[in-house]
């Protein structure tokens, strides 16, 4: 009798374990798709942005005026639908902060971003308005391409991610 009670014991302590178990694990994925629902939301809400590096701070600029002449004269894009344009980040001496600027409708950010291409050699750039998460998954990927062009293949970041071919570069590039 005494061997029965023992073992009913260890099966409820089994048991008990095992709904611990099956809990936290459907926590863990509950919150996983909390924050992946986050993240779907922040880039929903981003679609219509985009972010301009290294364009000259003025004082007391009418950032919106300058972005909109900006695009005029630089990415020949005329009268873009922008929302709002204003400085992300803290002043760092003599560095120009980032320009972050909503568009109307994603047809308006892509106009911009099919002819970013003009800007090359400037020292300006224009890129989407990306999450943290989105960001540090762009660092991982465009490692992975430094790495390959480190060792003389050719190389490049599309969308995000990494593509490497097996062919070599040319000695000249």
């Amino acid at each position: 009798h005494n061997t029965m009670d023992l073992m009913e014991e260890k099966l409820k302590t089994y048991a008990e374990a095992a709904k611990q178990s099956h809990m936290e694990f459907i926590q863990a994925k509950e919150e996983e798709r909390r924050l992946l629902e986050d993240e779907h939301k922040n880039q929903h809400a981003r679609v219509n942005n985009c972010k301009i590096s290294g364009l000259v701070e003025v004082e007391k600029e009418d950032t919106k005026m300058v972005v909109t002449s900006f695009f005029q004269s630089q990415v020949k894009v005329h009268e873009p639908t922008i929302l709002q344009a204003y400085r992300i980040g803290q002043k760092k001496g003599d560095l120009p902060r980032p320009i972050l600027v909503k568009f109307g409708a994603e047809s308006e950010k892509a106009r911009v971003m099919a002819n970013r291409s003009m800007l090359k050699g400037q020292r300006i750039w224009l890129d989407d308005d990306l999450t943290p998460t989105q960001v540090q998954a762009r660092k991982i990927e465009l490692e992975k391409v430094r790495a390959a062009k480190d060792q003389g293949l050719v190389a490049y970041l599309r969308n995000g991610q990494a593509f490497v071919t097996q062919r070599k570069r040319d000695a000249s590039q």
